[in-house]
């Protein structure tokens, strides 16, 4: 092993760390959002509270799954990435084929959703399981 390669490896893992601490940062807020929106309907787009108490719970395990990323968690975000795709994607197609009117949220979503997707695919590919508290696969 090359020196200074372990410090490298760690440092690698360090930043993959802080990049998924943001990401569920943006998901845990995303969940915020959508049980303002409970309460505030008005925030939202026209959507059945049902629908926005799901998103906020869904959001909120997304935040602590992009922390913790358990075995499955990649396989349940790639689920959840085909429904926010259908859903926002054809949400950002009815804007701009009805109202001309250019759907900013859905936009962000269906460009980040398979972004977030990517990263996890490639971490677990590199990786196998999850890197321990050391930085290093267990």
């Amino acid at each position: 092993m090359p020196l200074g390669s372990s410090t490298r490896r760690s440092d690698v893992h360090r930043a993959e760390r802080s990049g998924f601490g943001a990401l569920a940062v943006v998901f845990a807020g995303v969940a915020a959002f959508h049980g303002v929106a409970l309460v505030r309907p008005d925030i939202a787009p026209p959507s059945p509270p049902w629908r926005h108490a799901l998103f906020a719970a869904i959001n909120t395990v997304v935040a602590i799954g992009m922390v913790a990323r358990p075995r499955g968690f990649v396989f349940a975000f790639a689920v959840l990435t085909i429904q926010q795709l259908v859903s926002h994607g054809s949400a950002a197609w009815s804007a701009w084929a009805e109202e001309r009117r250019v759907d900013v949220a859905s936009l962000l979503v269906v460009i980040a959703m398979p972004v977030v997707l990517l990263a996890l695919v490639i971490e677990v590919r590199q990786h196998g399981a999850r890197p321990n508290s050391t930085g290093h696969p267990p």
